[in-house]
Order: C-alpha cells, then sequence, then structure tokens
C-alpha cells in the first residue's frame, strides 16, 4: 500500500444518479479483488488498470481524519449525508493495522455529538 498525499478528503458530485452529493473514500483500490467491483472502471482516471493494477496497487490516505475536521470545521461547510467508500471498501484488510476509516467515524461522530449539545458549530 502506498499512502496518498491528498488536499481534502470529501469527493463532491453532482450526478443525479446517486443518492448522495458527497463521499468520503479512505482507500484506493481494493486489496479483495472482487471480479464484479463496481469501482474497478473508475481506475483508469489515475493512469492504472481497471483489472490488476486495482488489486495490486493499493493507496490509503493518512491525513483523512485531520483533513475531515479541517473541512467540517470550516464555517461554509453545510451538513448533509457523506457516503464512505462509495469507490471502493472502506474495511480493507490493511483497515485493521491503518484505522483510517475508524478515524474518520470517529471525527464524524465527535462532530455529530457537537451539533446536538451546542447551537454553533465549532
Amino acid at each position: 500500500m502506498t499512502a496518498e498525499k491528498a488536499r481534502a478528503i470529501i469527493t463532491r458530485n453532482d450526478s443525479p444518479d446517486v443518492g448522495f452529493d458527497r463521499s468520503i473514500n479512505p482507500y484506493r483500490g481494493c486489496e479483495h479483488g472482487c471480479i464484479y467491483c463496481y469501482a474497478r472502471p473508475a481506475t483508469p482516471i489515475w493512469g492504472l488498470s481497471p483489472g490488476l493494477d486495482f488489486e495490486s496497487k493499493l493507496f490509503f490516505k493518512p491525513e483523512a481524519a485531520r483533513l475531515l475536521e479541517r473541512e467540517l470545521s470550516q464555517r461554509s461547510y453545510a451538513p448533509g449525508v457523506i457516503h464512505i467508500g462509495g469507490n471502493t471498501d472502506p474495511y480493507q484488510p490493511q483497515e485493521r493495522r491503518l484505522r483510517i476509516t475508524r478515524q474518520v467515524l470517529e471525527v464524524l461522530s465527535a462532530f455529530a455529538i457537537l451539533c446536538r449539545s451546542s447551537p454553533s458549530r465549532p
């Protein structure tokens, strides 16, 4: 697995075909390598093949939780549904060691508690 330097963690879309407008993908590629995976066709966007590259050239975003906290803290951020793992499995086998999805969920949980307990955001 290769660490990937991301500038942001929430990805936006305006597709009328999906029921959400933002997602978080802590990983890119997938160790599971399921041949039927809907995420494979996105791989060529990064210059990789949807075949073997998808399951062997794997990337992770180590700063995901910090980036999410920064994005959610912006005054301009409007809360909404965030789909986690829309383009790959957020529970890769390496998640057991890396815990990136876990950290993202902890940030989301902390912000949900803050938003419920306080009329103003942090």
